[in-house]
């Protein structure tokens, strides 16, 4: 398995995960769940630890594919750029999340880690989708600004 493999399996793991991390802590605050909240907050967790996994092999990605005819620097510096911010954001969610967890296994309540997470967490994953839309512009010409289908024939 070669990096851009990793990475490209690596980076959806913040992206999906992050939504149903959301989903779990937003369930846990409503329902006031011990198990939820350490479900929300043990992916939050997984998902900045993914997301730092995605930055480590995403420069051995753009190695691999530099020597490519179909590669832009341009466009690999945008998703390179709003990775940072997925990274700094999801890094954070985590931290909380595992402040949480830990003051959790001490029997404590743990709401205000849990919505700080739940709002960071949210915030990271929005960031995910456009780091992975600036990712996809780089192999998918298709969802770039100003593309246009070209027309279906009838046979």
């Amino acid at each position: 398995m070669t990096p851009t493999h990793l990475h490209l399996l690596i980076n959806h793991v913040p992206l999906f995960g992050s939504v149903i991390a959301v989903v779990l802590l937003a369930w846990a605050l409503v329902a006031r769940s011990r198990d939820l909240t350490r479900a929300g907050l043990l992916l939050t967790v997984v998902c900045g630890v993914a997301a730092f996994l995605a930055d480590q092999t995403g420069d051995r990605t753009k190695d691999q594919l530099e020597q490519l005819p179909w590669f832009t620097e341009d466009l690999v510096e945008e998703h390179e750029e709003a990775a940072e911010k997925t990274l700094i954001i999801l890094g954070l969610a985590g931290a909380v999340a595992l402040v949480g967890l830990i003051r959790m296994r001490g029997g404590r309540t743990v709401r205000l880690e849990s919505g700080l997470a739940l709002a960071l967490v949210t915030f990271g994953g929005m960031a995910a989708a456009w780091t992975a839309l600036e990712g996809g512009k780089i192999r998918h010409e298709e969802v770039r600004p100003g593309f246009v289908f070209p027309a279906a024939h009838d046979d």
